[in-house]
């Protein structure tokens, strides 16, 4: 599956800031740094060699380790929707926005969809929307990730779900996602950016994500308390 081909169509959100972007954009220019457009290749963790790895997979997570300092994605846990040779991407699922749906999206005013809150899914984008449904009969327009997860990017179904709910679907927004180029995630994890760990169950659609990171590294990484003698 292509990127290009499966998010021709993404829904546009219209009230989404790119200030922090812009800001980070400028630093790095006028530092003589250069922009890496959608694929940010953040800094090297210090003091850390190359390891072994599982492979990486949609429907596993990323999760930012705790030397990870990029601007984009420091303590951030990534749901990997689609990886092959040509491209890799995923949405931050622990950065829920102060919005709701009805709020930047048209069309699903007084539907089942209004209160639903956006998240911020990453920093390509932006201004873009991808959906993640949990389903066993997902509906057209969705390509799967694992057996009753999908994602869309396409507005005619949300639009679609606005009409009517479908029994035993669970549905999440986000603006925005998170992508690499070729190679460029398998040399990350090699670096010890990130963890690489199968999603449990509904860790996707669990409430209160926001402290999400901190539950899953404290299984991770074992932090050594420091003897003060």
């Amino acid at each position: 599956m292509c990127f290009h081909t499966c998010c021709s169509k993404i829904i546009p959100v219209r009230k989404i800031s790119l200030l922090p972007v812009l800001a980070f954009c400028l630093a790095q220019l006028l530092a003589g740094l250069p922009l890496a457009g959608a694929a940010i290749s953040p800094p090297a963790l210090s003091g850390r060699s190359p390891q072994q790895h599982p492979e990486p997979a949609p429907g596993m997570l990323l999760v930012a380790r705790r030397g990870f300092t990029s601007p984009f994605f420091y303590h951030t846990v990534i749901f990997l929707l689609h990886h092959d040779a040509e491209s890799s991407f995923g949405v931050i699922i622990n950065q829920p926005r102060r919005k709701r749906l009805s709020e930047v999206v048209d069309g699903v005013e007084g539907s089942w969809l209004q209160d639903l809150p956006v998240y911020h899914g990453g920093p390509v984008d932006a201004y873009k929307m991808l959906i993640l449904l949990r389903t066993s009969k997902p509906p057209l327009l969705t390509e799967p990730v694992t057996d009753d997860l999908h994602f869309s990017s396409y507005p005619l179904l949300l639009h679609d779900l606005a009409l009517r709910k479908e029994a035993g679907i669970t549905l999440r927004c986000y603006s925005g996602l998170a992508s690499w180029s070729p190679g460029q995630l398998e040399d990350e994890l090699r670096k010890g950016y990130w963890h690489l760990m199968q999603a449990e169950p509904g860790i996707v659609f669990q409430e209160g994500t926001e402290n999400l990171w901190e539950t899953l590294i404290d299984r991770l990484e074992t932090v050594v308390p420091i003897k003060i003698e």
